[in-house]
């Protein structure tokens, strides 16, 4: 995988994960239960495992007990199994570090192997990654996600992500306990709302279908160059710069509830138009339709691309297209040619007479600015729809298009000619090689290839034929 794909691969899973993040603080309050189904049904989904699990710590010292057990596969939970400390003491003594259980291949993982035997062979279990659950200071449970089948990388965001889920599993069992509820709901809250708000990832709510901003954070009001006043109960449409893009993603969102790494435009307040890569999620706020969306500023992405596009398609010295490029046209316009028997066009092939001499007794840097100049004449002569390239050392062609008649290519090549054959000031001389123009006008039923062989065998009949006038033959 490429640097530009694993760059967009991580952006997409941070977008995806933080999208459920921002989900899950909108689930509200409700048993605990019913909150720890829909975290662990949304972390399996993030995630891409087939078990997830919360373990809480049983009353009797030293052991877990599973309090809900999602299986992807079947969608379906289960709950109930003990497992005691005695057995597995090296399990527990990671958990008490506080730091998550990181086991690429759980089965030769010092900390998880000792439940090879009786846990991950039955289970099909190769890796974990479980992050501990403390409720202020105490260790209250783990968050398990167990990868069935082999050997499994867990990416440094997912580790972060694994952390986040046992955070808000903290946050639903401390709102549970009914002494400090009130109290643990505003501080959750406050802080999870400004986690989001300090994000770097511009994150907007908006209901659903009609695109009102319910919420937005500090990022996506920079990005789109508004206050969060004037965001915040805004008509989100409009910032889309092409409807029919937020229809389609509309679209996809009410079949498939969500919908990652679709490159969508976006229009800032004042006007410019940017490329975004959006991951946007449905969901439901009470009785009310919603959709999440956190979106990346790809513009440099794209300039990128662009320039990359560019350089392939264009000759790095004069700027004009390269010789892929020239065929690309010549032969669209050949097969439109085909297709109306009254378009007519016709080729030019122009090599530099003397530009070796030029080279060799002037040097390279008089032969780049002679190629330079060379380039700038051939625009000066040419309509806006007509194309020049270069296609190789100090050989160029012209595609003329939608010709009249047949006197005017042969117009334009002497008229090329000429104007390269005027002197090019030069340091305290002079630079004038003359041009040798061969041409070939499209007769409707041949290829590229035949076409430029007719233009350039013109074209050493031109340069033959000048030869043999200069030496007086």
């Amino acid at each position: 995988m490429s640097t530009d794909q694993e760059l967009r691969a991580s952006l997409q899973r941070t977008l995806r994960q933080e999208a459920a993040l921002l989900a899950l603080s909108a689930l509200g309050d409700q048993p605990l239960e019913g909150r720890l189904r829909q975290i662990l049904l949304v972390d399996a989904e993030t995630m891409h495992v087939a078990r997830v699990s919360f373990w809480s710590m049983h009353r009797e010292p030293g052991a877990i007990r599973c309090e809900a057990l999602y299986l992807a596969a079947d969608r379906r939970f289960e709950r109930g199994v003990i497992l005691p400390e005695e057995t597995y003491p090296r399990y527990f003594d990671a958990l008490r570090t506080g730091r998550p259980v990181i086991a690429t291949d759980a089965h030769r993982d010092p900390s998880t192997c000792e439940f090879t035997v009786g846990y991950l062979e039955p289970n099909g279990i190769g890796a974990m990654l479980d992050a501990p659950v403390y409720v202020r200071g105490q260790l209250v449970g783990v968050v398990c996600h167990e990868h069935v089948g082999g050997v499994r990388e867990w990416s440094t965001d997912e580790q972060l992500f694994a952390m986040s889920i046992a955070q808000q599993v903290a946050l639903a069992i401390e709102g549970e306990r009914r002494a400090e509820a009130e109290h643990a709901l505003r501080d959750s809250e406050a802080r999870f709302r400004s986690i989001v708000d300090a994000a770097p990832t511009p994150m907007l709510v908006t209901s659903h279908p009609d695109g009102v901003c319910l919420y937005a954070n500090h990022a996506a009001a920079r990005l789109i160059g508004l206050t969060l006043d004037r965001l915040v109960g805004s008509v989100v449409p409009d910032i889309h710069a092409d409807p029919a893009e937020r229809a389609a993603l509309l679209a996809d969102i009410e079949s498939t509830g969500e919908v990652t790494g679709r490159e969508i435009r976006l229009r800032r307040a004042d006007g410019m138009v940017f490329w975004a890569l959006a991951s946007v999620r449905r969901l439901e706020l009470g009785d009310r339709a919603a959709v999440v969306m956190g979106f990346w500023d790809m513009s440099r992405q794209k300039e990128l691309e662009d320039r990359l596009r560019h350089m392939a398609l264009h000759d790095s010295l004069t700027g004009l297209p390269n010789r892929a490029s020239f065929f690309d046209a010549l032969r669209r316009e050949l097969a439109r040619a085909r297709r109306d028997p009254e378009v007519r066009s016709a080729v030019l092939f122009i090599d530099l007479d003397g530009f070796k001499q030029v080279n060799d007794t002037r040097g390279h840097d008089v032969g780049d600015l002679l190629l330079i100049e060379t380039a700038e004449r051939l625009r000066r002569c040419l309509r806006a729809t007509d194309i020049a390239a270069r296609i190789g050392g100090d050989e160029f062609a012209v595609l003329l298009v939608g010709l009249r008649d047949d006197r005017e290519p042969v117009e334009v090549a002497g008229r090329i000619a000429a104007t390269l054959a005027e002197p090019l000031p030069v340091g305290d001389g002079a630079v004038a090689p003359r041009a040798s123009v061969g041409l070939a006008v499209s007769r409707g039923d041949e290829d590229a290839d035949e076409l430029m062989r007719r233009a350039d065998r013109d074209m050493y009949r031109v340069k033959s034929e000048a030869t043999q006038r200069s030496t007086g033959g």
